[in-house]
């Protein structure tokens, strides 16, 4: 194969052999400046349309078919005042579009763990998906509804919220450890001791 002279191939090159040649910019025509425009425009629009549709969190919310919410009256309140308002949680998922059916615990917060008087959860089952096809019976659209019900209620700070996405991945997800003396001859500071411990010991497993 012949050598082909090197100027030949600049000569040969066009606009982009006087760039280099002559040490001159060329400016763009005005198509080409409304071509380049076009295209930016297009790309930034999939941009900024993507960015919306793609979620944000790093684990978005998964429609699963069940809701948990979670009810907190003050630290005085009774088991009573407690029952009362589940009571009127309970009328008020009864006419919820979405909701198949739920369940109510008292004395109990999902969120802290905790057994309290002042405190009661509910386990919520939605119909199937199948059978929720309006914007009113999404997920998203009975956690607007529960949420302005719900926020309605003044003897309580009432509000629902998803499981999380991934078994463990969320303050209402995972386990707790209890610590107990069986043999009831530890002092408070022993057992804090103990407990301190038993941490220091959880906490060098990878998988905790």
């Amino acid at each position: 194969m012949s050598e082909q002279d090197p100027k030949r191939l600049v000569d040969e090159g066009g606009p982009l052999a006087d760039l280099l040649t002559a040490g001159r910019t060329e400016v763009p025509q005005d198509h080409q400046l409304g071509a380049l425009a076009a295209k930016l425009g297009i790309v930034g629009g999939l941009g900024g349309g993507l960015a919306k549709l793609v979620p944000a969190g790093f684990v978005p919310i998964e429609d699963q078919g069940v809701l948990f919410a979670n009810v907190q009256l003050p630290r005085a309140a009774s088991l009573e005042r407690t029952r009362a308002v589940t009571a009127e949680i309970e009328s008020i998922l009864a006419e919820t579009p979405g909701v198949q059916s739920y369940n109510a615990i008292g004395g109990m917060s999902f969120i802290s763990s905790t057994y309290v008087p002042n405190a009661a959860s509910f386990f919520i089952r939605l119909i199937p998906w199948d059978e929720r096809t309006s914007a009113e019976t999404s997920l998203r659209g009975i956690i607007r509804h529960l949420q302005q019900k719900l926020g309605a209620i003044p003897e309580a700070l009432a509000f629902p919220f998803v499981p999380p996405t991934l078994p463990g991945f969320g303050s209402s997800g995972g386990f707790n450890f209890m610590l107990q003396d069986r043999s009831g001859t530890l002092s408070v500071a022993e057992l804090g001791e103990q407990a301190r411990a038993f941490i220091a010991a959880a906490s060098e497993r990878p998988e905790l």
